[in-house]
C-alpha cells in the first residue's frame, strides 16, 4: 500500500494476492487504477496508446475533473509525427520500418507549430531515445501541451505510451518536466509491472 498522507492505494504487489481475476481483465481495465492516479494528483488528462499502423490509438483513458476542449475518447486515432506518445512509439522503431515511415506517410500541418519535415522529426527522436520522453507544443492543436513517456515489455520493447495533455495557459513546458513527468514515469513503470504479473500483451 502507498500514501499520500492523506489516501492509500494499492500497489502491483497486491497482484500476487489477485493474479487469477487479474488475467481475466482487459489491458484498459488493469491499467486505469494507474492512470486515475495521475489524473488525481495532477487534475490533467492521462490516456495510454498504442501504435496502429502508422497512427498512435488510444486503448485507455481518464479524463480530469476539469472540461477538455481536445476529446480523446478510446479508439480515438491520431497522426504519429505530432503526438507525444507518437515520437515515443517512433523513437523505439527499427531503423527499416521507420524509413518506411517517412517514406509512405503524408505529415501535413495541423497548426502553425507542427514540425513536419523528416530531418527535423528524426532530431526530435534523438531527443526522446536519450530523455525518454516526449513533448510536445500546440503541434497538434493550438493551446495543447502533452508529453508522454514509454511502456516496456519484458524484452524492452516499447510497446505502448502514456501520455498527460493539458494547456498552455495552466501548465508552462518547465511544469511538464519538473511537475508533471515525474508521477507519469511512475505511472508507466506501475503499468509494466501489472502488464508483466497478468501476462497481457499489447499487440502492435
Amino acid at each position: 500500500v502507498r500514501t499520500d498522507g492523506k489516501r492509500f492505494w494499492l500497489t502491483p504487489k497486491t497482484l500476487e494476492l489477485g493474479y487469477t481475476y487479474l488475467s481475466s481483465m482487459s489491458i484498459p481495465d488493469i491499467v486505469h487504477a494507474s492512470l486515475q492516479h495521475v489524473v488525481e494528483q495532477l487534475n490533467e488528462s492521462c490516456a495510454m496508446a498504442v501504435l496502429s499502423e502508422a497512427e498512435v490509438l488510444y486503448i485507455a483513458r481518464v479524463p480530469p475533473k476539469h472540461s477538455m476542449w481536445l476529446q480523446v475518447n478510446l479508439g480515438t486515432r491520431q497522426p504519429l509525427y505530432c503526438t507525444s506518445t507518437g515520437r515515443i512509439l517512433l523513437a523505439d522503431m527499427e531503423p527499416s520500418r521507420l524509413a518506411r515511415y517517412f517514406a509512405t506517410t503524408e505529415r501535413p500541418k495541423l497548426t502553425e507549430y507542427t514540425i513536419t519535415e523528416e530531418n527535423a522529426l528524426r532530431g526530435i527522436l534523438d531527443g526522446v531515445r536519450a530523455s525518454g520522453y516526449a513533448l510536445i507544443d500546440q503541434e497538434v492543436e493550438m493551446g495543447l501541451r502533452a508529453i508522454a513517456v514509454p511502456v516496456h515489455a519484458q524484452n524492452g520493447k516499447v510497446v505502448a505510451g502514456v501520455s498527460v495533455g493539458t494547456h498552455t495557459g495552466r501548465v508552462t513546458r518547465a511544469d511538464m518536466i519538473e511537475r508533471i513527468l515525474p508521477p507519469l514515469k511512475a505511472c508507466a513503470k506501475e503499468i509494466e509491472e501489472l502488464l508483466i504479473r497478468s501476462d497481457s500483451v499489447i499487440g502492435l
